[in-house]
């Protein structure tokens, strides 16, 4: 474990060991893990800076992309080979791509989610009858 200095710079902190950075980027804070070394740690962290400096700051996360027929997909896959009841996954999955389907995951929010719920509680099932809100909470899941 490093020795603690009776002072850190601000903006790095010590947890577990190593030396992590904190600071803001584009509006949101952020950490970095960097590792067992001080002088490291300051060398990044003035770099951080100098980037947000010169308007630089580039935001590493890539934006999802992944869309809902996508992530079905592999999905049921998946519960085909490890889940005895991948059939009744299929049927929920098939419902809600009605809705969802073509649409980005990131697109999909809480109020489309509740939007959905009273879609299918307006609607009607094969047999003639409302779904019952237990039904919709298992095609969700």
């Amino acid at each position: 474990m490093p020795k603690r200095p009776k002072k850190l710079p601000r903006g790095i902190f010590l947890r577990d060991a190593a030396y992590w950075l904190l600071y803001y980027g584009n509006g949101v804070r952020r950490r970095e893990r960097i590792g067992s070394n001080l002088r490291l740690a300051e060398t990044v962290l003035a770099k951080r800076r100098l980037e947000r400096a010169e308007n630089r700051f580039l935001d590493k996360r890539r934006p999802v992309t992944t869309t809902f027929d996508e992530l079905a997909q592999a999905y049921l896959m998946y519960a085909r080979d490890n889940k005895k009841s991948w059939d009744r996954d299929a049927t929920s999955l098939r419902k809600l791509a009605e809705v969802f389907g073509g649409k980005r995951i990131a697109e999909i929010t809480p109020a489309a989610v509740e939007r959905y719920k009273a879609f299918r509680l307006a609607g009607t099932t094969i047999h003639g009858r409302h779904p019952t809100p237990a039904t919709i909470n298992r095609e969700l899941a």
